[in-house]
C-alpha cells in the first residue's frame, strides 16, 4: 500500500482597498506561480512566471465589504509562508497607489506558519514565546481586519488540544 502526503493547503486572502478589483486581479497575476500571459506585436501569446512559489491566486471583489481581495491558495507555506504572500500584494498595491487592509485565513492554518510570520513581525523574535509570536502575525498581517481572529480555533495544533483535549 502507498499513501500520498502533501503540504496542508492554506486559503489566504488579503484585503485591498479599492472598490473594483483591478490592482487585486493584477497583484494575484504578478505574484500567482502561474504568472500571467502577454501577447507581443506579433499576436503571439507567451506565459510570464509570476514571483511566488506554490502560489494560486486571483483579485475578487467584496462588494459587501467594499473591498477586493488578493485570494490565494498557498499550496506549500514553508515555500512561500505568509507574510511573503502578504507583503508581496502590499508592496504591488503600493507600487499602484492603493493600500491593503488586513487578511484573512479560510479555514486552518499549521502553527508553524503562524510562528514564522510572528518572528517576521515580532521586535524580538528570540525572546517571544508562542503565543507572543502569534500575536506578532495577527497584528502584522492585519488578521482581524474584516472579523476577530480567533487564533485557538484558527491553528490546527490548537484546535485540535481545545477540541480533542491535550
Amino acid at each position: 500500500m502507498a499513501v500520498g502526503v502533501r503540504p496542508v493547503l492554506v486559503a489566504f486572502n488579503v484585503n485591498v482597498d479599492e472598490s473594483e478589483p483591478l490592482v487585486s486581479k493584477a497583484a494575484a497575476q504578478l505574484i500567482r506561480t502561474s504568472g500571467r500571459l502577454i501577447k507581443g506585436t506579433d499576436g503571439k501569446k507567451m506565459r510570464i512566471p509570476g514571483m511566488l512559489q506554490n502560489v494560486q491566486g486571483m483579485g475578487v471583489g467584496l462588494p459587501t465589504k467594499g473591498i477586493c481581495q488578493v485570494s490565494m491558495n498557498l499550496q506549500d507555506v514553508s515555500i512561500t509562508p505568509l507574510h511573503m504572500a502578504f507583503e508581496a500584494v502590499n508592496s504591488i498595491a503600493a507600487d499602484h497607489g492603493v493600500s491593503t487592509c488586513g487578511s484573512e485565513l479560510i479555514g486552518l492554518v499549521p502553527l508553524s506558519a503562524v510562528l514564522e510570520s510572528g518572528r517576521w513581525y515580532h521586535e524580538d523574535p528570540g525572546s517571544a514565546n508562542a503565543e507572543e509570536l502569534v500575536d506578532a502575525a495577527v497584528m502584522g498581517l492585519g488578521l482581524d481586519q474584516l472579523e476577530p481572529f480567533d487564533a485557538h480555533n484558527s491553528i490546527i495544533e490548537w484546535s485540535l488540544a481545545r477540541n480533542l483535549g491535550d
